[in-house]
């Protein structure tokens, strides 16, 4: 199985059946989306804190969004995150509190245009 350690996403990862896990640790993953396009990551909460950073280029209007749950079902997540800034601007979710044991899926999501983007992801 492919664990996330950076570089570029690896599809399919449209949905949280398909996200790719990655460590809870510092990352930065870069990927293509368009207004048809969610890439979806994973990782299981520390009781660390996280900070996302997503940039875009060209800058095109994309979304950011964290999930959570106590279990490792989709189905009982709960949105717990979103940046949606409206236009070409950077979408951030900032010192968010994880907890242990929880399962996480981080969401980057095209509105609008084709963009390459970087997500950087900071555990501290």
């Amino acid at each position: 199985e492919y664990v996330c350690n950076g570089a570029w996403d690896i599809e399919p990862n449209d949905d949280p059946d398909t996200a790719l896990p990655m460590l809870a640790q510092d990352v930065t993953i870069y990927g293509t989306v368009d207004a048809a396009d969610l890439d979806v990551f994973t990782f299981t909460g520390d009781g660390s804190t996280v900070d996302m950073i997503l940039s875009m280029t060209p800058l095109t209007d994309i979304n950011l969004g964290l999930y959570e749950s106590p279990t490792s079902d989709f189905a009982d997540a709960v949105l717990a995150g979103l940046s949606a800034q409206a236009g070409d601007m950077d979408e951030t979710i900032i010192a968010y509190p994880t907890t242990d044991g929880y399962t996480y899926w981080i969401a980057v999501g095209g509105v609008s245009g084709v963009s390459v983007y970087k997500l950087d992801v900071r555990f501290y």
